[in-house]
């Protein structure tokens, strides 16, 4: 697979139009970003995911809301997930549905080269339960979930908070949930925004310029810094 950095937008890579609405993109290293938007009463069941999703069952699966009202029901559970829930889906032979309450936006990450699983699923929220770390400096609130094979990051950049990095080896997705900013890898630079993310390549340097923006950082394989781990 093409392991250069690349901008993507996921209005362009929809594979399912209906019941709900669903979002794909799949980076060099397996990683996979599923958005979900999803219409008041819609449902979303694991066996579905199974189908259409087969090289990911199971597999480690984080998901997360940042929009909107969803149910989730298993044999062991049923919860009422709000914006900055996620689960960490670790039990794999357990089935569930989530059934959105309203108008919705949900998020799935996963990767197919991630090791096969059989543990409790973990619950949590980004914003109650993970600390604040400060993992670039600056005006900069990061919140990193520390997956089994995963690292899963939030992040909230005040206007004018620029970053570089000089790259890493885990592939690296980021997406914007709010706001814009300018991010540049590979000398090529664009405007993100909620409708497109960034593929960023082995090792590659990459940086930019926040407008005011919200978004997600996730990694595979997970980071191994200790700046990094988390719950």
């Amino acid at each position: 697979m093409d392991k250069n950095s690349i901008f993507f937008n996921f209005h362009e890579n929809v594979i399912s139009k209906s019941q709900p609405k669903i979002m794909k993109y799949i980076g060099w290293s397996g990683l996979v970003v599923l958005k979900f938007n999803m219409k008041a009463n819609e449902q979303i069941k694991s066996l579905v995911l199974d189908t259409m999703f087969p090289e990911l069952k199971k597999k480690e699966k984080i998901f997360f809301i940042i929009k909107g009202n969803i149910s989730l029901v298993s044999e062991m559970y049923k919860l009422y997930l709000k914006e900055y829930d996620a689960f960490n889906y670790l039990n794999v032979n357990e089935e569930f549905n989530l059934f959105s309450i309203d108008e919705s936006i949900l998020y799935m990450v996963s990767c197919d080269k991630a090791n096969v699983l059989n543990e409790k699923s973990r619950f949590f929220n980004f914003k109650n339960d993970i600390e604040i770390r400060d993992l670039w400096g600056g005006q900069c609130l990061s919140r990193p979930y520390e997956g089994k094979n995963l690292t899963l990051v939030l992040f909230d950049l005040k206007p004018g908070f620029e970053f570089s990095d000089n790259g890493h080896s885990n592939e690296q997705i980021t997406w914007l949930i709010n706001g814009q900013m300018n991010f540049h890898v590979n000398k090529i630079q664009k405007k993100l925004n909620t409708e497109n993310g960034v593929s960023i390549g082995p090792n590659c340097p990459h940086g930019g310029i926040s407008d005011g923006a919200i978004g997600f950082d996730v990694f595979f394989p997970k980071r191994e810094e200790k700046k990094y781990k988390g719950i």
